[in-house]
């Protein structure tokens, strides 16, 4: 099968997809793509081809305010996502186990925002236990209540 990059036709199809697929999992309700942002995902090689545009929804799932992703979070995580390429391309070498840590903290950081600090709530969105999330926030060092 061609790359992802080869096929811009499949991307929106795919994001459409993933959107369904993890948003009511995640946040307990079913998400959609803003109708305006096909051209912004069209234009992203996807080097990380299926995979990454899937990690890449997730990401705009949880960082979203409503039920719509809209373009504006869209062209956000694709900004974020171009500084965090020109590190990688910059010689910088990143241990994965530092990379992993601080996809954990935003990831929380996100949950907990969307559910006003609710821990029991993180837990059942993240589909962990209570526990296990209280045990994550404090090895990450992230205040909660």
């Amino acid at each position: 099968m061609p790359p992802l990059r080869d096929r811009k036709e499949d991307i929106t199809t795919l994001a459409n997809y993933f959107v369904s697929k993890h948003s009511n999992r995640i946040v307990g309700e079913e998400y959609k793509l803003a109708k305006n942002i096909d051209g912004a995902l069209s234009k992203v090689n996807w080097d990380g081809n299926v995979r990454q545009l899937e990690h890449f929804i997730i990401r705009a799932i949880v960082k979203s305010d409503g039920s719509e992703i809209k373009k504006s979070t869209i062209d956000e995580l694709l900004l974020e996502q171009n500084d965090s390429n020109a590190e990688l391309n910059s010689n910088q070498i990143i241990d994965f186990k530092s990379s992993e840590k601080e996809f954990k903290r935003q990831y929380f950081i996100s949950l907990l925002k969307q559910t006003n600090g609710c821990v029991s709530e993180t837990a059942r969105v993240a589909g962990l236990t209570r526990q296990a999330v209280y045990k994550i926030l404090n090895e990450l060092n992230i205040e909660h209540q």
